[in-house]
């Protein structure tokens, strides 16, 4: 018997029959002592011997040769049967034996298993009857296939040498391959009683977790192909594959075809496990300043996104399926507009990064309205942002646009100059918050101011003053003045003296008298008062002589400001005139001479009253002189007053 097992395992789910080859045994008697040619047997008065060839099945069964044993017996019917053990040698068995008998027997051909422990297990056995055997005559003994008998031990279906060659107990009933042997023939067909399941995995990129009947887990670990549950299942039994774990590095989404049914006498092959890797769906926020981004994935999916970075949809979707990214609530903390990039394609063989979304803050105007303008005027926002608006009221902006939160902060740097104008800003600061300021109020007065000077010179008395033919004003002291009058920026003046000083006659005089007011008050209309000179003069009289030399002392007794006054001239006036107010004090230096006279003032001291003096009189009368030599001037007496 040509025994050859495969045995049964996950990756090879089918068992090759076991096949008989026929054996044929031949027994020769012969009338030799001793014979060494095969298949033959030697029937002797002393010994008997035999040598013949091993059965094949037994040569090439997957067992131990040193523990199989080999008998035959012969068994006339009336004397003790004769059980010769066999020796193998060289695949071949022989006998060497006593008191065998020419005569008719029953023959018996048997090959034992020794598992170690003290048990002999039978692995064939076949009977031939009625065997001849003579002296001297070659007796042919054929065993054929179909006449050997496979034993089975623990009556579990399956031939004891089929057990040991599968590594089961032929003893044990509860240690038993499942299979069910036949002879047929002489042919050992086994087949299986239980029958596995499996199929084929495909597209498999990560660790699949399948499931036959609720249990039985089978882990596959990125490995495409055949697969086979562990448990092998009886013939007739329903099963059900599922998948309890999908893999996820990378996700995929596993799908069964034909994964239920009933086992009937076969492996199930058939189940087909379809992955295809699921993907998800995101890109990168940035510029988010605040608050939450509402996204929707294929008009579902709904996301909130409340920080910068990555994102993805939680969704899965697998490859080939369109995808839409749409944006369903722009950020409400700040005015922000988020736009998508990529946000619409189909699913390809990895996950989509590239559905970025760029948030920028809104902008919004800062403006108002001006009132009153009536010249230039500057503003800014900020600190800069410069805002030229020229004699035009009504709305304005600021040209730069601000980001949504922003703090604004109006503020007039250039006030109005034609006319001089003061604008007030009111509601100029604030925070955007998500539209345009408009409610800034810019209102323009036009200033006022006063018209005035310096007034130096004054040394008495009053000064009367005129603005614009009116608002008259008196002023008494030197030093800056003002009319109480305030006129507008713009406005023409013109002022005038309406009365010089009286209490000394003086004389005042403006500069920069008429103008038109500015941007500021007017202080440059300077006036300056002269006091007015006199001339110091009189009347002389019964002059003869020449000579005569008069003089006027000023206010401290000092002498100054000499005139000669000679024969024949009957006035005089000093050269230098007086100031009004001062005094002088005129008195004769030299008399006149030739003839000797003496002459004499009078109204001669007083103050200059704003008026020429003319009301000195000077006196002069002849003196009769001592007998002197008249050519000695030195011998003059000297005269004195």
């Amino acid at each position: 018997m040509n025994v050859r097992v495969l045995h049964l395992s996950r990756k090879q789910p089918y068992l090759t029959f076991v096949s008989l080859i026929l054996i044929i045994v031949v027994l020769t008697i012969s009338g030799c002592s001793s014979n060494n040619s095969t298949n033959a047997i030697n029937v002797g008065e002393d010994a008997s011997d035999g040598n013949f060839a091993m059965p094949n099945a037994i040569k090439t069964a997957v067992l131990s040769t040193d523990k199989i044993s080999a008998y035959i017996t012969f068994d006339n019917g009336q004397d003790t049967p004769q059980r010769k053990s066999m020796a193998i040698v060289d695949n071949r068995a022989e006998f060497v034996g006593t008191g065998l008998q020419p005569g008719t027997y029953t023959v018996t051909i048997e090959f034992e298993y020794s598992d170690g422990n003290f048990n002999n297990i039978k692995l064939t056995v076949a009977t031939k009857t009625n065997v001849v055997l003579s002296p001297g005559v070659n007796t042919n003994i054929g065993f054929l296939q179909n006449v050997y008998d496979y034993p089975d031990d623990d009556e579990d279906n399956v031939f004891n040498i089929i057990e040991l060659e599968l590594g089961t107990d032929p003893n044990d009933l509860n240690d038993t391959p499942k299979l069910i042997c036949s002879n047929n023939s002489g042919v050992i067909e086994c087949v299986p009683t239980e029958f596995q399941i499996g199929g084929t995995v495909l597209g498999l990129q990560g660790t699949l977790v399948l499931q036959n009947n609720g249990g039985d887990d089978l882990t596959i670990i990125e490995q495409n192909g055949p697969f086979l549950f562990a448990t092998a299942l009886s013939d007739g039994s329903d099963y059900l594959a599922s998948v309890i774990t999908q893999p996820t590095n990378p996700a995929q989404n596993c799908v069964i075809a034909n994964g239920s049914g009933k086992l009937n006498g076969a492996d199930i092959t058939g189940i087909v496990i379809n992955c295809t890797t699921n993907f998800t769906v995101g890109g990168t926020l940035s510029g988010l300043a605040g608050g939450e981004l509402v996204l929707q994935l294929n008009s579902a999916n709904d996301i909130t996104i409340a920080a910068n970075g990555t994102y993805s949809f939680p969704t899965l979707l697998t490859s080939g399926t369109d995808y839409v990214v749409s944006i369903i609530s722009q950020p409400t903390n700040l005015s922000q507009t988020c736009t998508l990039a990529n946000e619409s394609n189909t699913i390809g063989n990895a996950n989509v990064a590239d559905v970025d979304i760029n948030c920028v803050t809104n902008t919004f105007t800062v403006g108002g309205t001006v009132l009153g303008l009536q010249g230039t005027l500057v503003l800014q926002n900020n600190g800069g942002d410069d805002l030229t608006i020229i004699e035009q009221n009504g709305p304005f902006s600021f040209a730069t646009a601000l980001s949504d939160g922003s703090d604004y902060l109006a503020s007039v740097i250039t006030q109005p100059t034609n006319p001089a104008q003061n604008c007030v800003i009111a509601n100029g600061s604030g925070k955007l918050n998500g539209a345009d300021i408009t409610g800034i109020v810019i209102n323009c007065t036009t200033s006022s101011f006063t018209v005035g000077g310096t007034l130096s010179g004054l040394a008495g008395g009053e000064l009367v003053l005129q603005l614009n033919g009116a608002n008259d004003i008196t002023i008494t002291a030197n030093g800056t003045y003002s009319f109480p009058t305030l006129f507008t920026s713009g406005t023409d003046y013109v002022i005038s003296i309406i009365s010089q000083p009286t209490n000394l006659s003086q004389t005042c005089t403006l500069a920069n008298e008429s103008n038109t007011i500015g941007n500021a008050n007017v202080t440059d209309v300077d006036i300056n008062c002269v006091t007015n000179t006199f001339t110091v003069g009189g009347t002389v009289l019964e002059l003869e002589g020449n000579g005569l030399v008069l003089q006027n002392n000023n206010n401290n007794g000092e002498r100054n400001n000499e005139i000669s006054v000679n024969a024949g001239e009957s006035t005089f006036t000093f050269g230098t005139a007086q100031r009004d107010g001062t005094s002088y004090e005129v008195s004769v230096l030299t008399q006149p001479r030739f003839p000797n006279q003496i002459c004499t003032a009078t109204n001669s001291k007083g103050k200059v009253g704003g008026a020429n003096v003319i009301n000195i009189v000077v006196r002069c009368v002849a003196l009769i002189p001592d007998p002197i030599d008249p050519l000695d001037p030195l011998a003059l007496p000297e005269i004195t007053f």
